[in-house]
């Protein structure tokens, strides 16, 4: 887990210097000047990655300890509160934007717990059963493990109510 820490915090710093480059951000009730801020950070977050893969934050190593931890703490009620308000699996590029609409997974205290803490703006979402690491500052997908989580005693089903969000 170190390895992941060490990953993360390189990210971290390297947005801290490409916002450097940017007007500061400001308090406001203005949309579309929050927009446009949001925007300006992801455009320089995705040039300076611009070669960002699966992989580069949840190596293989790193991916395979973290599904662990992960089936070790699934049980039914945690993988409940995970499907409940998972917008289910939808085109998730390394570098992309999350889309603007789409609803936010839970990711349990129980979970959070055992994973390693993340800085601020910098959050593990689950879309369907993938994890994934999203930078909510600037709205970017910054890698994910596909197929994190798996539960031997859940109902693995997605939730009718969520087959809406497979639509859109």
């Amino acid at each position: 887990m170190a390895d992941f820490s060490t990953r993360v915090s390189e990210y971290f710093e390297l947005r801290r210097e490409l916002e450097k480059k940017l007007p500061p951000m400001t308090v406001t009730d203005d949309v579309s000047e929050i927009r446009r801020a949001i925007r300006a950070l992801a455009k320089e977050i995705r040039l300076a990655r611009g070669g960002a893969k699966q992989g580069d934050i949840f190596t293989p190593t790193i991916s395979v300890e973290f599904r662990r931890v992960l089936f070790v703490e699934m049980d039914a009620n945690t993988w409940e509160a995970i499907m409940d308000d998972n917008p289910g699996q939808f085109s998730h590029e390394i570098n992309g934007i999350y889309p603007e609409g789409k609803p936010y997974s839970t990711v349990p205290g129980s979970i959070l717990a055992v994973l390693p803490t993340l800085p601020d703006d910098v959050e593990y979402r689950f879309l369907g059963r993938h994890l994934i690491l999203l930078d909510t500052l600037a709205n970017v997908i910054l890698d994910r493990i596909p197929y994190a989580i798996q539960c031997a005693n859940c109902d693995q089903d997605v939730p009718l109510h969520k087959e809406r969000w497979r639509r859109d």
